[in-house]
């Protein structure tokens, strides 16, 4: 999927949309759906993580009180 983005009034940037999963490290203390919102399960830390189809990945800490 691509989108174009104006740049300057004469130019446009072609975005390529990479397809994300999206996993946590621990379902017991939270989930996350395939569009990448967390719900929260049961006190503890985890971390949720974002893969892109491109190799690209990131994750974040999630303490649930």
């Amino acid at each position: 999927k691509a989108t174009v983005q104006k740049v300057k009034s004469d130019r446009e940037l072609l975005n390529h949309t990479a397809k994300v999963r999206y996993y946590s490290s621990d379902t017991n203390v939270a989930t996350v759906n395939e569009n990448g919102k967390v719900t929260a399960v049961a006190e503890g830390k985890c971390r949720i993580w974002a893969i892109a189809t491109n190799g690209v990945r990131t994750s974040v800490g999630v303490t649930v009180k």
